[in-house]
């Protein structure tokens, strides 16, 4: 009996001990998993990415093992990079961590690279000292083409770090096109003696040849193109460039360059949609549609081949042509992209505009579970000048992808640009509802006010919202117009007469301030404000009232 009892007693000493032991085992395996992770890291990285998600799978906050899965993201240029640079920054939000996560924003996000701006934006008054900081900020400026700012970057990082060679070269690249000529010319001499630069010297070239090009400076064009295709680095894009020299000088080699070049990309199909994409821009749509019809059909089968037929079609306006290819086709995942070209074929023929909408509807709902894949299809709505599809793709992205600011603001944009206030109402009461904050709640009660709509809720709403911050201008004069639609004129005039004067001369101000006035009966007041107000880019309804009240101030 007592040997029973000493062994059950050892089994739980035992099993308190493993107990208490196991959070050190834990640790143990972990940090072997993270030791066989870096040992493979150079050498295997399907068995490094293994045994840095078996670490993981003990411990997500593993910062090496993040920082593995980021790397080997990175060497393999997958899109998951930005996922696993969010979770390092999250971990660890050190400096390093940020600006990393900042430029695989720029490599795998779409324009205008939502996380890069958050980033810069973010790290703007810490990181001010920062060359690393201000290079990402010039490489945003840059995709965003706002080349001033980007210019202007590049040389703070230039004050930091004067050595910095990356932004040296790409200061030169923007000051190529310099209207001081001893500027240019010395972006040209800077951008010259780098051509033998290991890491930069062929992008120091390709903006010598397009300024060239720009400048219908053909033989200097040639020259330098000939120099780049003679670098074994040299990338096939480089040939297309060549061609376009050539073709620009209506250079007896042309043709035979052209061939050389056909042979070098149908090797794959992917250079193969470039040539023939530079075929259709340059206006050689049936050469391009020749020639692919020479590949063997495998090529022609293979994405994104097919895609490059359907654009000659397009391009020669064959709509007939286009609608039987393509329902010949299957694209796998770029079926959406297949549903938009039988679409743009529908449409261009004008034959079936039912289908065309079906289509288009078919089209938005296969692109809906990426961001890549919208981004891309409101691309091509745009290219093709199509506003309805435009905004229809729009709403898709703003309820799939609601944390995603540049939709909601380019449905603003547009709805503003065409004075839809309707459409604008529409978008203000979704964010209010589901991403709502005081400046849109704002615009939700005006917009309803100014068309007459959900008039007892915007009287709730933008009391509130003005009472929350009563020293915003914009808040106080939606406030004053709801009480002036409420017989409050007078209490609406206070409200305004307690704004700075510099606030109060503010177009979108000054013209309600005006229109109120007109209404009381301060004409001779009201005149000064009305004039300031016919500044503001108002909407319908607003220059409506606006008109009225000018015409009962004489004006």
């Amino acid at each position: 009996m007592k040997k029973l009892f000493f062994t059950a007693a050892a089994v739980v000493v035992f099993l308190g001990a493993f107990w208490l032991l196991r959070p050190v085992y834990r640790q143990f395996k972990e940090r072997r998993f993270v030791a066989q992770a870096q040992g493979f890291l150079k050498t295997d990285a399907a068995k490094a990415a293994l045994y840095a998600r078996q670490a993981l799978s003990l411990n997500p906050t593993n910062l090496v093992a993040c920082g593995i899965m980021a790397e080997l993201s990175e060497q393999s240029k997958a899109p998951q990079t930005l996922k696993w640079r969010e979770r390092l920054a999250e971990i660890n939000p050190s400096l390093e961590n940020k600006l990393a996560l900042g430029q695989a924003s720029l490599r795998y996000e779409a324009a205008p690279f939502p996380g890069a701006e958050k980033i810069v934006a973010e790290l703007a008054d810490s990181a001010s000292r920062s060359a690393p900081y201000h290079a990402l900020a010039a490489e945003l400026a840059l995709r965003q083409t706002r080349f001033a700012l980007a210019e202007k970057e590049w040389k703070e990082v230039l004050q930091l770090a004067p050595d910095h060679r990356a932004a040296q070269i790409n200061l030169a690249i923007l000051q190529l096109e310099a209207r001081d000529p001893k500027t240019a010319a010395a972006a040209r001499a800077l951008l010259e003696a780098a051509q033998a630069d290991p890491e930069h010297g062929l992008r120091a070239l390709r903006s010598l040849v397009e300024t060239s090009l720009k400048r219908d400076e053909l033989e200097v064009a040639e020259r330098f193109s000939r120099k780049l295709l003679a670098d074994p680095r040299a990338m096939f894009i480089d040939r297309m460039v060549h061609l376009t020299v050539l073709r620009r000088k209506k250079s007896a080699e042309f043709d035979a360059f052209l061939v050389a070049t056909e042979k070098e990309a149908a090797r794959q199909a992917e250079t193969v949609y470039k040539l023939a994409s530079w075929l259709n821009v340059n206006q050689l749509a049936s050469a391009a549609l020749a020639w692919i019809k020479t590949l063997p059909a495998a090529t022609q089968e293979e994405q994104p081949v097919p895609m490059a037929v359907a654009d000659v079609y397009a391009t020669q306006k064959e709509w007939g042509q286009l609608e039987t290819y393509l329902n010949t086709q299957k694209w796998g995942e770029r079926e959406f992209i297949r549903a938009a070209m039988l679409t743009r074929a529908q449409k261009g023929s004008s034959q079936n505009n039912m289908a065309a909408r079906v289509n288009w509807q078919k089209a938005i709902r296969l692109a809906t579970e990426k961001i890549e894949s919208l981004t891309l299809l409101f691309q091509l709505a745009q290219s093709w000048g199509w506003a309805e599809e435009s905004e229809l793709v729009l709403w898709s992205f703003l309820e799939k992808f609601p944390n995603e600011p540049w939709v909601s603001e380019a449905l603003s944009q547009g709805y503003y640009a065409k004075g839809n206030t309707r459409g604008l109402l529409k978008l203000y009461a979704y964010l209010a509802e589901n991403r709502p904050d005081p400046g849109t709640e704002n615009n939700f009660a005006l917009t309803s006010l100014l068309l007459g709509q959900n008039r007892d809720k915007a009287m709730e709403v933008t009391e509130r919202v003005f009472k929350a911050d009563p020293k915003n201008a914009s808040f106080l004069s939606t406030y004053a117009y709801a009480l002036s639609l409420q017989n409050k004129r007078a209490e609406a005039l206070k409200l305004f007469e307690q704004l700075p004067a510099k606030e109060l001369e503010q177009p979108s101000i000054a013209a309600y301030y005006g229109i109120l006035l007109a209404g009381s009966g301060d004409l001779e007041k009201a005149r000064v404000y009305l004039k300031l107000g016919e500044k503001a880019s108002g909407l319908p309804e607003e220059r409506a009232l606006l008109a009225d009240a000018q015409k009962r101030a004489g004006l």
